[in-house]
């Protein structure tokens, strides 16, 4: 069984802990399996009980990191409609030598560093107007809906503190990764070994505990195929579409997809958001996508009866703006 990810640890962890008290059962009166270095059941309990904690914490950080970038994505959104309504606004009203100082709109995906820089621009051309009143111009001069300078002022520090919480959030949770690959690399992984040498040790070869041993490398079969992935955002749905082509594979177990926010699509920031019957090749989503601009990524994951899988192409989605709605005749 691979250790390499959440689930797989925990499951392959718990067989083991299931064939060690059979073991210990079966041999009664010969004593209980113990490991290098007094090393007991109760410890390897332990040990599960530590792997768990740790497991559950890379969970909440991955929470905590998808839940900035909701933040940055909404706070992005407001910003850009701001923006776009003082663009609209003044441009027409700017005397010439003014008028070079107008930002141009942002890209709908642009970088971190360019969208602040255009919200800087506007701040500063905001203030001028407003200490140098241009006729045409409300006076003072506030957006529609009320939208004031320290209103903008105080929404792109925030946004600027959410890109700098991003970046920690991401930090700590490529931490917590790197943790739980250390701890399975030189803690969990030698004991699994010295377990199995241990029951080979003092089981017959036609032994049940030896037969049914658990292993710790990928059951028999062939590798899951890849399918194709097809995505887009469905601005009247309001949601993602992915539709895939079917596996070929007699012993599909189910699609599982997969998501994370950022490019280029990364298996430790990624979590699973549906598991989805063999015979269904589609399906729609809003995870992730709460805002206009909002990004991610996608994958559909083959996964077979002997729990072997394999990932398709990634694919961005990006959430654009309503689609206006029509009037019948």
């Amino acid at each position: 069984m691979s250790l390499n990810t959440v689930s797989t640890i925990i499951a392959c962890l718990v067989s083991f802990l299931n064939s060690w008290m059979k073991a210990n059962d079966s041999r009664g009166a010969s004593g209980a399996i113990v490991l290098k270095g007094l090393f007991t059941i109760n410890r390897f309990s332990d040990l599960i009980a530590a792997i768990e904690a740790l497991l559950y914490q890379q969970d909440l950080s991955l929470k905590s990191l998808r839940q900035e970038y909701a933040n940055r994505d909404a706070l992005k959104a407001s910003l850009y409609e701001s923006i776009a309504k003082f663009i609209y606004l003044v441009r027409g009203e700017l005397p010439a030598e003014v008028a070079q100082r107008l930002p141009k709109l942002p890209r709908g995906r642009c970088k971190q560093l360019e969208f602040l820089r255009t919200c800087e621009a506007v701040r500063d051309l905001w203030q001028y107007l407003l200490d140098n009143p241009v006729a045409g111009l409300p006076s003072p001069l506030v957006l529609e809906g009320g939208i004031t300078i320290e209103q903008f002022t105080t929404d792109s520090a925030a946004l600027s503190t959410a890109y700098k919480n991003i970046i920690i959030k991401k930090k700590d949770h490529s931490m917590l990764i790197q943790t739980r690959d250390e701890m399975v690399k030189k803690e969990i992984k030698p004991r699994l070994i010295q377990y199995l040498d241990k029951v080979k040790a003092v089981f017959p070869k036609d032994h049940l505990i030896r037969v049914n041993v658990p292993t710790i490398t990928q059951p028999k079969g062939g590798a899951a195929d890849k399918v194709e992935l097809l995505a887009s955002w469905d601005a009247v749905a309001q949601k993602a579409t992915l539709t895939w082509t079917p596996s070929a594979r007699t012993d599909l177990l189910h699609y599982e997809i997969r998501a994370c926010n950022a490019a280029p699509y990364s298996t430790n920031e990624a979590s699973a958001i549906a598991t989805v019957a063999k015979d269904v090749q589609s399906y729609e989503t809003s995870e992730g996508l709460a805002s206009t601009g909002s990004t991610m990524l996608y994958k559909v994951y083959v996964v077979t009866n002997t729990r072997r899988e394999r990932g398709s192409n990634a694919v961005t989605v990006v959430r654009t703006a309503a689609a206006p709605l029509t009037q019948a005749a």
